[in-house]
C-alpha cells in the first residue's frame, strides 16, 4: 500500500514537472486599437496584421524600413472577419504569388446603418429603421482610420478596400462615389438589391463623374439569383459600357459557392488579382541566379 502511494505521488510530481516544462504562451497575430471616433461618437476596434518582414533587419542589425501596401477590411473586428483574413495575409510570407501587405480590419458596430445608403423602400425601412450611414462611414475611413494607419505604420500609396455582402455593397458604393479613397477594390457578393438596386442603377452616371486611371476592381458573386444577381449584372455592365481608361478589372462569378461560403475563397482570388507579384517560375529562376 505504501509503495502504491509513493509511486502515485512520484507520478503526480513527474506530471507536474512535465506540465511546467511545457509552459503555454499566447499566439499573437496582430495588434488591436480602440479608435475613439468623433464622427460616430463611439469607439471602433481597429485590428492590424503586419507582414512577417515588417521587423526585418540587415546584417548590421539596422531595421530595413520597408513600406507596404494596405488592405482595409470592412467588418474587420475580431469577432467578424479579421482572423481568417490575417491567415490569408500570412500566405505572402510563404511564396504564393502575393505581395506582402498590412491588413487593417475595421470593425463595424452597427453595420446595417454604417454600410447602407438611405433607402426609400418601406419594407427595408421597417426591417432596418436606422439606415443610410454609408457616406458617414466613408468619411470615417478617410478622416480617422487611414490617418491613424499612415501615422503608425510604414505604408505605400497603394491601398485596397474589401467587403462582402452588405460590406460588399458599401465597397461598391465607395468605388462609385469616392474612388480616390483607395487604389483598388474587392467587391464580393454585394447586396445590390438594396433600395431597388439604386447603387447599381446609378453606376453608369457615377462612373462618368470620376477618374479611374490606375484603379483596379475585383467583382464576384456566389450562386445567388434574383434582385441581387441582377444588381451585380447591372453594375458590371455599367463598367463595361464606361470603357474606363487605364483601368483593370475582373468579374468572375463563383457559381459553386453560396453566400455563406464565398468570402474566404473569393478574398484569396481578389488578393491574387490585386496584389499579385512575379510568376512563380520567374521567382524560382531569380532565387537560383
Amino acid at each position: 500500500m505504501r509503495k502504491t502511494i509513493l509511486y502515485t505521488a512520484l507520478a503526480c510530481i513527474a506530471l507536474l514537472v512535465s506540465e511546467l516544462q511545457a509552459q503555454s504562451k499566447p499566439i499573437v497575430i496582430g495588434q488591436s486599437y480602440s479608435l475613439e471616433s468623433e464622427i460616430f461618437e463611439q469607439p471602433h476596434e481597429i485590428n492590424v496584421y503586419l507582414p512577417a518582414s515588417y521587423s526585418e533587419k540587415d546584417k548590421s542589425g539596422k531595421l530595413l524600413n520597408k513600406s507596404y501596401p494596405v488592405i482595409y477590411l470592412i467588418d474587420g473586428g475580431i469577432e467578424q472577419d479579421f482572423i481568417h483574413m490575417a491567415g490569408l495575409a500570412s500566405l505572402a510570407a510563404d511564396y504564393r504569388n502575393i505581395r506582402e501587405f498590412i491588413l487593417v480590419g475595421v470593425q463595424t458596430v452597427n453595420r446595417r446603418y454604417e454600410l447602407t445608403s438611405p433607402t426609400k423602400v418601406a419594407e427595408e425601412i421597417k426591417y432596418v429603421p436606422k439606415n443610410g450611414g454609408s457616406q458617414k462611414f466613408m468619411s470615417f475611413l478617410d478622416n480617422e482610420v487611414k490617418p491613424l494607419v499612415q501615422k503608425r505604420f510604414r505604408t505605400t500609396d497603394e491601398s485596397m478596400l474589401i467587403g462582402e455582402s452588405i460590406a460588399g455593397m458599401f465597397t461598391a458604393e465607395t468605388f462609385l462615389k469616392r474612388p480616390e479613397l483607395f487604389t483598388s477594390y474587392a467587391v464580393i457578393s454585394p447586396s445590390l438589391w438594396w433600395n431597388k438596386q439604386q447603387i447599381a442603377k446609378s453606376a453608369l452616371s457615377n462612373l462618368k463623374k470620376h477618374n479611374y486611371e490606375g484603379k483596379k476592381l475585383y467583382l464576384t458573386i456566389a450562386d445567388e439569383g434574383g434582385d441581387m444577381r441582377e444588381g451585380v449584372e447591372i453594375f458590371a455592365n455599367a463598367i463595361k459600357e464606361s470603357k474606363l481608361k487605364d483601368f483593370e478589372w475582373k468579374y468572375e462569378p463563383m457559381e459553386h459557392k453560396t453566400h455563406a461560403t464565398i468570402f474566404h475563397p473569393a478574398a484569396l482570388e481578389a488578393i491574387h488579382f490585386l496584389m499579385a507579384i512575379k510568376p512563380f517560375e520567374q521567382y524560382q529562376q531569380e532565387q537560383h541566379q
